[in-house]
């Protein structure tokens, strides 16, 4: 019956400890907390500027 890896018996003892709830929650407020640390940095314009501005220029040279 050893079959079943560490991982999987970490994750059970997890599952067993916390709520499967509490677990998504917890990651629902991580992800939302990167998103907006992401949202606050300067050089997220860099990432979406309009591909016609840059294509341009790259083209005529």
């Amino acid at each position: 019956q050893m079959l079943v890896p560490v991982s999987m018996g970490l994750s059970g003892v997890l599952v067993d400890t916390f709520s499967v709830a509490g677990l998504f929650a917890a990651a629902g407020v991580i992800m939302s907390a990167l998103g907006f640390a992401i949202s606050l940095s300067r050089s997220i314009r860099t990432l979406y500027q309009p591909a016609g501005a840059e294509g341009e220029v790259l083209l005529d040279g």
